[in-house]
């Protein structure tokens, strides 16, 4: 048997010796059930079973028997057991007849009349048996298959809902369309001809994702999906809703179809639940954009479905309530009941007082190609046949658990197997679910149908408090990709076009915490390495020179301070000098640096006692962030030798002015006084009568 032949020795550990086939030689004869004339066998009708046979005989006359169960497994697990070749239920020979091999390959149909199949007629003889195909040859088994017959019931049955959610994201592969960080640098701010409006970085992942959207959508036409779809695939600001938006509304207008959206990038929220950082703030705001987006253009979309990868903590649902979540997706493989009980509860419960849904990764691993592990130690993969048929067969198993409580019931799509992965393509998943959706005992619906149901009372353990995964974001990556991220921010604001920093800082912060790099933990500390190394750059970038002893002799004066800048464009900085010393008092002073050059810049200060003083000299932004490395200068203050000197000089004039006053004393008067009764008295005195002058000089006619 060709799909069973790599797990020969696994089943031989697992099966008892009685439901061992006999010795067959697997090189003469192979055999494998291709196909049912339908998928689901309606009552009273004849049923077709397409067999492919492979010899290496040259002639060879063999008897081909179906063999099936005599009765409907009762358990998930049964169904499972025969499925994976360890379950010896009771079988009867079903149809048989004799064929001639020839060398090669073979294709043969064997017809069942109706009349050989009267099951279907009651509770008890519908749903799934269990099928299996002998290649017999004097009474030795040469070759054996097995696969799933299913049987729809005769009569009317309430319908149980079921819906499966579909995760549409960013990958790994999307993450390695983001050019590293310093060539995003030359590219949009040291090169000669920079772009003049450039869009983000996060565009090209975001629209590689959407663009898979694109041709995945439209190939979903299944009843009962529900999207869970990353909002950078849809984000107004990232140029992806217009993109995505006409396949978004051909799908939600399909029957019971919704739509989910998830935070963008798709972030690992156990992750951010251990990291004491604001990660989670730019992916929620543009959720919530994207959500917008959406309502314009007629798409309902819910924001408020925490839809986390594995493993779900308590932490992680604690995060998801900061972010408004108020229904929760968990996995049933995580959260066991506490007590076993003999039916499968419903997807609708509670956990922890959080409304929430449990996926049933029972039937998630079988829609996606595996037996579960619970069956044996390693998944069997299965072929689209058998992945069809198991899959209806264990959702008929479900339903006959409980007939009178149909539980509803949740699927889902891991991210790890998309539908642009080979494992799940998306026609087969559509024509999975179609099927799916053809069945009596099942109704497609929402998520949200099954929200509004009434909870499920089956006891489950506690969120665990949970680990770290393997490749997830470390507290120490995130912090010191944070505080690159504000140093390159903080540079571009000194610049012309500070959102292009803003950008360079945004395109590693925003994917760092994607869940994509989970798988790739190397490369995303590669990516963030790129933005740590260009912020030690830029703060190296700008910086104050340092300088020889300054003279300060006057109270009031301004002291040349010279700053080198290595930019490729203009900045505008403040100067600030500190000093802890209280002789001197500064004033900032904003300054323009011109590109690749050094300029120097007059801070104002002011003098108030004399000393030697240290002082720091600091660039800022304007908001006071601190630019480069602090320099230090030592200024040697003689603000009173100013004072002295002025005093000095007075003291000089005033000595001057005594001298030339003592001076004057001492020689006495220059004239002599006139005596009484001369002439020249006589004459002073009739130029006086007359009204004239005074001068006793005056000439006397």
């Amino acid at each position: 048997m060709r799909k069973w032949a790599a797990l020969a020795a696994a089943l031989a550990l697992l099966a008892p010796s009685s439901a061992l086939a006999e010795p067959v030689d697997p090189g003469s004869v192979d055999a494998e059930i291709t196909g049912f004339s339908s998928a689901i066998h309606t009552p009273g009708e004849s049923l077709t079973v397409s067999v492919d046979l492979s010899s290496t005989a040259k002639r060879e006359r063999v008897e081909l028997a179906l063999l099936v169960q005599t009765e409907v497994p009762r358990s998930r697990s049964s169904l499972t057991a025969w499925m994976a070749g360890v379950d010896s239920s009771a079988t009867y020979v079903l149809r048989q007849r004799e064929v001639e091999l020839s060398r090669g390959d073979s294709r043969v149909d064997i017809d069942i009349p109706a009349e050989s199949l009267r099951w279907g007629y009651s509770a008890t003889t519908w749903g799934p048996r269990g099928i299996e195909l002998q290649v017999r040859s004097a009474g030795e088994v040469l070759a054996s298959d097995r696969s799933v017959m299913v049987i729809e019931p005769s009569y009317d049955i309430s319908p149980m809902d079921y819906t499966t959610i579909l995760p549409l994201t960013t990958a790994r592969d999307d993450l390695a369309e983001l050019a590293p960080v310093d060539e995003l640098y030359r590219e949009r701010i040291s090169s000669e001809n920079p772009p003049t409006d450039p869009i983000s970085p996060l565009a090209y992942p975001a629209a590689r994702a959407a663009a898979r959207g694109a041709r995945v959508l439209p190939k979903l036409t299944a009843p009962g999906l529900t999207l869970a779809l990353d909002s950078a695939l849809t984000a107004p600001d990232l140029g992806t809703v217009d993109d995505l938006s006409q396949d978004l509304v051909a799908f939600a207008d399909q029957r019971a179809h919704e739509v989910l959206l998830l935070p963008s990038f798709d972030p690992d929220l156990a992750a951010c639940s251990r990291i004491d950082s604001p990660l989670l703030a730019p992916h929620l705001l543009r959720r919530d954009e994207a959500q917008a987006a959406l309502e314009e253009k007629g798409i309902r979309a819910r924001t408020d479905v925490l839809v986390p990868a594995a493993p779900l903590t308590r932490g992680v649902a604690t995060e998801g309530a900061k972010a408004d979540s108020s229904l929760l997706i968990a996995h049933s493989d995580e959260l066991p009941l506490v007590e076993q009980q003999y039916w499968t509860p419903s997807a609708r419960t509670r956990l922890d007082g959080m409304d929430a849904i449990i996926v049933d990764d029972t039937l998630s691993g079988i829609l996606t190609g595996q037996i579960p592990r619970t069956v044996i130690s390693d998944p069997v993969p299965l072929n689209d046949l058998d992945r069809r048929q198991l899959l209806l067969g264990m959702s008929a198993v479900h339903y006959r658990e409980r007939p009178n409580d149909p539980r509803p019931l949740a699927l889902m799509i891991p991210r790890e197997r998309t539908p642009d992965s080979p494992s799940v393509a998306p026609d087969q998943l559509n024509d999975l679910l179609g099927e799916l959706s053809k069945a009596r005992w099942l109704r497609p619906t929402t998520l949200s149908t099954i929200a509004s149901s009434r909870p499920d009372e089956a006891a489950r353990l506690a969120l665990p408090e949970g680990q770290a995964a393997p490749g997830e974001l470390t507290g120490e990556l995130a912090s010191a990709t944070s505080l690159a991220a504000a140093q390159v921010t903080a540079v571009g604001r000194l610049t012309p076009h500070p959102e292009r920093y803003a950008q360079l800082g945004d395109a590693v912060l925003e994917t760092l915490p994607a869940l994509a790099w989970r798988t790739a933990p190397k490369a995303r500390a590669n990516y963030a390495r790129g933005l740590t190394e260009l912020a030690r750059e830029l703060g190296g970038a700008i910086s104050a020179q340092e300088s020889s002893t300054i003279n300060l002799i006057s109270q009031d004066s301004a002291l040349p301070v010279h700053v080198n800048s290595s930019l490729d464009e203009p900045a505008e900085v403040t100067i600030s000098l500190h000093s802890a010393d209280r002789r001197l008092r500064f004033d900032d002073v904003q300054v323009r640096l011109d590109p690749q050059g050094t300029t120097t810049a007059m801070v104002p200060v002011q003098a108030i006692g004399s000393g030697n003083v240290t002082a720091t000299i600091a660039v800022t932004d304007a908001n006071g962030v601190p630019i480069g490395e602090d320099a230090e200068i030592t200024i040697r203050v003689r603000a009173d030798w100013e004072n002295m000197g002025t005093a000095a000089l007075a003291v000089v004039f005033l000595l001057i002015f005594i001298i030339g006053i003592i001076r004057s004393a001492r020689r006495g008067t220059r004239t002599q006084p006139v005596d009484p009764g001369s002439p020249l008295d006589l004459a002073s005195r009739s130029v006086r009568r007359r009204g004239g002058g005074t001068d006793p000089h005056a000439e006397v006619d």
